[in-house]
């Protein structure tokens, strides 16, 4: 679960599990008789949260890879956990997964509004609250911090992409769906290395349009501009682009070291 060299990649439709190489080992036993959930809390700027742990039971002993999967607007954590089916994949593959609560189901995402769309009364780090969620599991020997992925809906994936511009070196990569970056980004999005990330867009999401769109808080950049602008932090070269099923796929392979 490593990367060469950063890439980018935005697609009309792909799987998430896409940001994990099937490297690790096969689990044979059945899924239910494997996974482990426990609900956990965590101090985070003097704030009590909670987070969702998904553990294979069987496995390998030792630091395993680690996947935060940030929920959309108003969707429990736990809603998210079912919609992705990423414990499943979890299970055979052999990583955990980490899902955090926002306050009052919404995420402080990097526009100056909460999720777009309520006014910023009441400042909370959620930023911060990943990277202790991460430290967290690193320090119970339970993730291991050098293949530690991180990925988000809606809501979720602004604070996602908000992460990969301030913390870019605490994780291997990331992954978006239904996000766009707010124009802003292109001064602000200084991330400390490049950035490997998967962005997914619909092309008929009326939400989160494909072309971008004003929010309270923040302009969305087009989902071409947001990824042409990762692609321009990463150093990378001009794009490929290929069709699958009911998906249109601009991948940049050609990037800095």
């Amino acid at each position: 679960m490593r990367f060469a060299k950063p890439s980018v990649l935005i697609g009309a439709m792909l799987l998430a599990a896409a940001v994990l190489p099937p490297a690790l080992p096969f689990l044979a036993t059945p899924a239910a008789a494997q996974a482990v959930n426990s609900e956990r809390t965590i101090v985070s700027g003097g704030l009590r949260r909670e987070y969702i742990l998904h553990v294979p039971r069987n496995a390998p002993p030792g630091p395993k890879p680690l996947v935060i999967a940030l929920h959309g607007a108003l969707q429990p954590a736990g809603m998210m956990q079912r919609y992705l089916d990423l414990d499943q994949v979890a299970d055979r593959e052999g990583f955990v997964v980490a899902y955090p609560k926002g306050m009052n189901l919404l995420w402080n995402d990097g526009r100056s509004s909460i999720a777009g769309f309520i006014p910023l009364l009441h400042r909370r780090d959620d930023a911060r609250f990943v990277i202790d969620v991460m430290d967290k599991l690193v320090a119970e020997g339970i993730a291991d911090r050098s293949r530690s992925y991180l990925m988000g809906f809606s809501n979720g994936g602004f604070l996602t992409a908000f992460v990969a511009c301030r913390y870019a070196d605490r994780f291997a990569a990331f992954a978006t769906m239904m996000m766009t970056v707010p124009v802003g980004y292109q001064q602000s999005c200084k991330p400390s290395k490049p950035v490997p990330i998967l962005l997914m867009n619909g092309t008929y999401d009326p939400i989160v349009p494909m072309f971008g769109r004003p929010t309270p808080g923040a302009q969305l950049m087009s989902a071409g501009s947001t990824a042409s602008l990762f692609a321009r932090l990463d150093g990378c070269k001009a794009p490929e682009q290929v069709s699958a099923p009911n998906a249109r796929i601009w991948r940049w392979k050609r990037c800095a070291p």
